[in-house]
């Protein structure tokens, strides 16, 4: 019999001990839940602003709204951060460029850089028709005649030859959404019939820049997703 008491005395005084480390336990889980559906909910949150920003990176309009809702939901994520970094800077080479009324208010989009690209090859192409060592009134009169009578084509040699066969390349490489690829090869013209792709071509590498940031974004945005399944 006093066994007995004894043991149920050393139940006695162990049980508080019992509950408060149950307490914990549940406290603990608890804690963990309330950390996941934070995490849960700073994922959601950097997903839905990352795939805003994505979507606007790829028209021609303006994204200040979306880098502002990025920045404050992604918290300091160094990815994304440097993503944000390369909009940024493109958009101030481009406050500082001159502005034609029609220009887009952001970078112009794929579509627009390849429609444009057919303008800005005619004018280059006519440049190149221009006969050498007469760059005069006349002289450009004779391109424009020359262009509208013969296109571009696939050729081998050096000179102007050479020139024209960039610019046959670079539209194949252009139709096919090779944007890179043409950019290389056309930052090769040299002379007169490069001066037409001057702003083509700063409008072309920064669509290079921002399609390169909005990739960023999407990977690291499918990145977090997949660590909160």
């Amino acid at each position: 019999f006093k066994a007995s008491q004894a043991e149920a005395t050393r139940e006695r005084e162990q049980l508080p001990g019992r509950l408060e480390s149950d307490v914990s336990l549940v406290q603990a889980h608890i804690t963990a839940q309330l950390s996941a559906e934070r995490i849960r909910d700073r994922v959601n949150r950097i997903s839905a602003a990352g795939m805003a920003l994505v979507s606007q990176i790829e028209t021609a309009d303006a994204v200040r709204p979306q880098l502002v809702a990025m920045e404050h939901a992604c918290a300091g994520d160094a990815v994304i951060m440097a993503a944000v970094t390369m909009i940024k800077t493109i958009e101030e080479q481009r406050a500082a460029l001159p502005k034609a009324p029609s220009d887009p208010v952001g970078v112009p989009s794929v579509l627009q850089i390849q429609r444009r690209f057919q303008v800005v090859r005619q004018a280059s192409w006519r440049e190149i028709l221009v006969p050498s060592g007469l760059r005069t009134i006349e002289g450009h009169l004779l391109g424009w005649l020359f262009s509208a009578l013969r296109y571009p084509s696939s050729t081998s040699g050096g000179g102007s030859i050479a020139q024209e066969d960039r610019l046959v390349k670079a539209s194949h490489l252009v139709r096919a959404g090779e944007l890179g690829k043409a950019v290389a090869l056309l930052e090769s013209l040299e002379g007169p019939a490069a001066e037409p792709f001057r702003d083509w071509l700063v409008d072309a590498r920064h669509r290079l820049v921002a399609n390169q940031a909005g990739s960023l974004v999407r990977a690291r945005v499918s990145l977090l997703n997949r660590s909160v399944l």
